[in-house]
């Protein structure tokens, strides 16, 4: 598969908010007013569906988006019941889950509150199981089950029938790797807060949250929380260099280290550009890795907060958190967790719709 997307101006893109669905389990409806929270989603690989990790009811949901098709589902977990049960569909149960991600029919889930990682099939029957870490257990140990310390952010990369699983470790300030055959290793961090360049364990973040791939396996991509930084790490070396940011918050629109965020929350990218949720100015931020130049590719340039559908920076968004880049249709999903709602930017330059905006049957979570 091919990952086609060049950087594309902000007057070329459409945001779309997928309006307005209440729950239902996978096989039934329900409601809850427990407050909900999406920090994390993921996509399946051929495009099909977003998966939501929903840390406020503590539940993994579903939307199929291409054709769309209903609203959230809860496919795993009990709506406000809390837990580390493994086990099938609402059987199972999570704590605050922040990061996912999906890897050859499986999801992969950062379990923050249980300072675990879950492996959930991402078909029916849904089975929740320990993929590492100890239940309640904080620690940074690589010895197999591994320790974690509430990690927010997952990515995989897949190969085959093989996925290695990349962790933020976000109050260990470490970036963590699991290979295929379960062995755990320390990425990036010397566990101290900080935001050192270096290798390895020389370099340090500060709450670091969430993490993605390139397509290609070579280089991570950190929102570098607390920071106010996007960080590169170079896995052949384990090279970590500041792709983006001054570490002060901000809103400029320059290059590298003259860009500025305001605690950006998640990251996604083609491979070409890294797309960042920076919660703090209501925007979507788009930096060209070639070059760091950062421009914003939807949201008000001013960080006015709303919940507007628009072309690039007439829409405005609210706190927005979770991404997820869908290379099979040219989207980029995110999460306006304020408005708790499902909202994508239309990326594909290649067709005639390209900057128009849609509400169709949709998703509140």
């Amino acid at each position: 598969m091919t990952f086609p997307i060049a950087p594309i101006a902000a007057s070329l893109v459409s945001l779309v908010l997928l309006a307005g669905c209440g729950h239902s389990s996978d096989s039934s409806s329900s409601t809850s007013s427990t407050p909900a929270r999406v920090y994390g989603i993921t996509i399946s690989a051929d495009g099909a569906t977003v998966y939501a990790a929903n840390s406020g009811t503590s539940v993994i949901e579903a939307v199929t988006v291409y054709p769309p098709a209903g609203g959230a589902r809860t496919i795993a977990g009990a709506t406000g019941q809390p837990g580390s049960t493994n086990g099938n569909g609402t059987s199972a149960l999570f704590n605050q889950p922040n990061g996912i991600a999906f890897s050859n029919g499986n999801l992969f889930i950062a379990d923050t509150l249980n300072t675990t990682i879950r492996k959930l099939t991402a078909s029916s029957p849904y089975t929740a199981s320990l993929y590492a870490g100890v239940q309640a257990t904080t620690g940074a140990s690589n010895v197999s089950p591994g320790t974690f310390y509430q990690p927010a952010g997952i990515a995989t990369y897949t190969s085959g029938s093989n996925s290695t699983v990349y962790i933020a470790d976000t109050y260990n300030n470490l970036i963590r790797s699991i290979s295929a055959t379960g062995v755990i290793t320390t990425v990036a961090g010397s566990g101290s807060v900080g935001s050192a360049n270096g290798i390895g364990t020389a370099a340090s973040f500060r709450f670091p949250w969430g993490i993605a791939v390139d397509p290609t396996g070579t280089n991570l991509y950190i929102a570098d929380h607390d920071n106010h930084l996007i960080r590169q790490i170079v896995l052949a070396t384990g090279q970590v260099n500041t792709l983006a940011g001054t570490g002060t918050a901000g809103y400029a629109n320059l290059t590298g280290t003259s860009a500025s965020f305001k605690f950006p929350t998640n990251v996604a990218t083609d491979g070409t550009s890294v797309y960042v949720s920076d919660a703090g100015n209501n925007a979507i931020r788009q930096i060209v890795i070639a070059t760091g130049v950062t421009s914003t590719l939807a949201g008000s340039l001013s960080g006015t907060a709303g919940t507007a559908d628009g072309t690039g920076t007439a829409a405005t968004l609210n706190v927005p958190a979770g991404l997820a880049y869908d290379p099979a249709n040219l989207r980029l999903y995110v999460t306006d967790n304020d408005g708790l709602s499902l909202r994508y930017v239309n990326l594909n330059s290649g067709t005639s719709t390209v900057g128009a905006v849609s509400t169709f049957t949709g998703v509140t979570f």
